[in-house]
């Protein structure tokens, strides 16, 4: 089974994954990411904000990026109706 690498990173900065983990396909390995980034906002969010700069970067063992999923893909952000009229 593939190895793949799902690594944290916001511009310049990152965070590597070291060990990586075996997907079976790129659907399964794109659920993990999706996992991944709802999990790490979710953290964010209980101290009361949500950077959504950050994307989780998979790439494969001979380094090449596979998937590239921004965190503001992760998520559906719903405005209240007043909101949406004024913005």
């Amino acid at each position: 089974m593939p190895r793949y690498f799902l690594h944290l990173r916001r511009g310049e900065e990152a965070f590597l994954d070291a060990e990586g983990s075996e997907f079976p396909d790129l659907e399964a390995l794109r659920r993990a990411a999706l996992h991944d980034a709802r999990d790490t906002m979710s953290w964010d969010i209980k101290e009361g904000r949500l950077d959504l700069s950050f994307r989780i970067e998979a790439v494969d063992q001979t380094g090449r990026t596979v998937l590239s999923l921004g965190f503001n893909e992760a998520v559906t952000i719903t405005q209240p109706e007043r909101l949406r009229r004024e913005g």
